[in-house]
């Protein structure tokens, strides 16, 4: 029977950031075209959960994969960032994906990160086609906040982004979850599909009880929300540019902006206090639907990087309006109830005190959502049964 093995870095799951909802729809696009019993997943993390704890082998792990990324581009060595095609090249992590493809002989390998690489290379001698379909072009994005600084710094970003190149190029399809990263794919001669990401199952269900809930009108038309984690760089440039406006040029009198996701906390020094903004840091999912229930709008700040922001879909599911950077905004086909701010920070504060004025929400309809829902790409389906698993 036809198999497909999913390769993911995250753990595929309905809460935590958008790479662990990418990883639930890509997980859960796969199981609806083939079926949930031909999908196996193999989570990199989930992986090394289900061992024993053992510090000498997280140390040798570790070591083993700073010295790969010294190999792989020595300029490393003077401008370090954490890309590497061998991210994920545990020896005994390697053992035990040979050893599921090796029984199961599946069609194809979709992995949603390009620092897979070992895999390709297990993958081919076993005659294994491989899919990518990762969150971002991982080596720019990487790079995108040390690029400029200093000349190594791009001699080594460049190195890197051709060892990524490589490896796309020998996947049998490329699938984008952003608008630039497949143009920019295609333009440089690699054919690829855009795949946007959509809330599915568990969370789309999730996200229309959330509209519900709005309906009743209990929405603050004062209050907004900025969420996200600033794990990556890109990130917390970009939230810390807004708060840092918002510190030293004030919120207008009444707006109240909460700053949510991981890492939030400590976008200020500790004792600030700025009128009208609340560092929350992470929050649980029953107190973050509770804020999304009576937000104006969700701010989606995002001034740099690659990839696509997951939120903007299901804030559009939830009826939840979205301010959205412009320069965000390039990257995915607009979902009704989202308006794009320019990167100015006048831009931003004066969409507040409108959107504030306004009184109501704005949000789309359930059935606007649905419209532009049916009409995006879905080509995951296509290229899996291209390649013999349907």
């Amino acid at each position: 029977m036809p198999t497909v093995i999913f390769a993911t870095g995250f753990v595929p799951a309905t809460e935590g950031h958008g790479g662990n909802r990418r990883a639930f729809q890509i997980l859960h696009d796969l199981e609806s075209a083939v079926g949930k019993e031909r999908v196996i997943s193999v989570s990199f993390p989930q992986w090394q959960d289900s061992r024993p704890t053992s510090r000498l082998r997280d140390v040798l792990f570790k070591a083993r994969r700073r010295l790969a990324y010294y190999v792989e581009n020595p300029f490393k060595l003077f401008a370090f960032n954490s890309y590497s095609t061998r991210g994920y090249s545990d020896p005994a992590f390697l053992a035990y994906y040979e050893e599921i493809a090796r029984q199961t002989q599946p069609t194809c390998c979709v992995i949603e990160h390009t620092t897979f690489g070992d895999l390709l290379r297990i993958n081919s001698r076993l005659g294994i086609p491989t899919v990518s379909c990762v969150q971002n072009l991982e080596a720019l994005h990487a790079a995108s906040y040390t690029v400029g600084r200093q000349r190594v710094s791009a001699y080594s970003a460049a190195i890197d982004a051709a060892n990524e190149f490589r490896i796309l190029s020998h996947c049998a399809e490329r699938l984008f979850i952003s608008r630039v990263e497949t143009a920019l794919v295609n333009g440089l001669g690699l054919p690829s599909r855009y795949y946007p990401y959509l809330p599915v199952g568990t969370i789309k269900r999730q996200l229309e009880e959330i509209r519900d809930e709005r309906a009743n009108g209990k929405i603050d038309p004062n209050l907004f929300l900025l969420l996200g984690s600033v794990g990556n760089p890109p990130t917390r440039q970009s939230f810390s540019w807004f708060v840092t406006n918002a510190k030293n040029n004030g919120l207008a009198k009444g707006i109240r902006v909460i700053v949510a996701g991981g890492g939030t906390e400590g976008l200020l020094p500790p004792g600030s206090v700025v009128p009208g903004l609340e560092l929350r840091g992470w929050l649980g999912q029953a107190e973050l639907d509770q804020l999304l229930v009576r937000v104006n709008a969700v701010l989606a700040v995002q001034r740099s990087g690659f990839g696509a922001l997951t939120r903007v879909a299901e804030m559009a599911c939830a009826g939840v309006p979205v301010l959205l950077s412009r320069y965000a905004a390039y990257a995915l086909n607009l979902p009704p109830g989202v308006e794009v701010v320019d990167d100015t920070w006048e831009a931003w504060s004066g969409k507040l005190v409108e959107r504030s004025r306004r009184g109501g929400p704005g949000e789309s309809t359930g059935e606007e959502y649905r419209a532009w829902e049916g009409v995006q790409p879905r080509p995951l389906s296509a290229v899996v049964a291209r390649l013999g698993a349907v």
